[in-house]
């Protein structure tokens, strides 16, 4: 009798332990052959994770894209130097997006999808839960400053090389002339400048935090092509 019992208090201790998380009842797993409650997961790397992300903007058509390709060439030659830009870009997500998207990527924000203007690229903050906020400003008035600038410069330049010549001459109304119009286009250059940087896309958290702004402070003078459309950068 007592064999016997021994025996029957063995298998319920066998049967006590498990082999396999199906051994277990509700969510515990086996581990080391003893159900338990899981674990919590574990916030581990968050540049490895990804975030949910809102996108509140004043622009319908704003997409979130991100940047899959980037390439830069520079050339010099007797005339000074030039640069061009071409950037490639997958669309993510509209407006107002609600999509898991990686943290360790690089995103541009579009007004329309492959075309339009874009913001500076940013990469998404470490966080569960991101609101974005796009202002991406007055098209119409993004496009006047930047004609504005390209003909400022333009004046600018033109009256600089004008002067010398006056000078050169002895013309005093035509060094006075290159004067004004260098001045001038000096002047429309800032104005223009101001009107692109309060008419262009910035993308800020719903903390404030700025993400990025267009024009992009840290991007470089030349010709760059975004998405296919080319800009002059300056």
């Amino acid at each position: 009798m007592s064999l016997t019992l021994v025996t029957l208090a063995g298998e319920r201790i066998a049967h006590a332990g498990c082999e396999k998380d199906t051994d277990c009842k509700g969510d515990r797993v086996c581990s080391a052959g003893v159900c338990t409650e899981p674990s919590p997961p574990s916030s581990g790397d968050k540049t490895a994770g990804t975030v949910m992300v809102h996108v509140v903007s004043n622009e319908p058509a704003a997409v979130l894209s991100r940047v899959t390709a980037e390439a830069t060439a520079t050339a010099s030659g007797p005339g000074g130097m030039a640069s061009a830009s071409a950037s490639e870009y997958q669309v993510v997500c509209g407006v107002p997006c609600d999509t898991a998207v990686p943290i360790n990527k690089v995103y541009v924000f579009q007004k329309v999808s492959g075309s339009g203007q874009v913001s500076g690229t940013f990469t998404m903050p470490a966080r569960d839960r991101l609101t974005l906020n796009v202002d991406s400003g007055s098209q119409g008035m993004y496009f006047l400053g930047f004609m504005g600038e390209l003909l400022g410069i333009m004046a600018g330049v033109g009256g600089l090389l004008v002067v010398p010549a006056g000078v050169a001459l002895h013309n005093d109304g035509l060094t006075i002339a290159g004067g004004i119009t260098a001045g001038a286009g000096a002047i429309v250059t800032v104005l223009s400048i101001l009107t692109l940087n309060a008419n262009g896309t910035h993308v800020t958290t719903d903390t404030g935090e700025r993400l990025a702004s267009h024009p992009n402070e840290t991007e470089k003078t030349g010709l760059r092509f975004d998405g296919g459309v080319p800009r002059l950068v300056f």
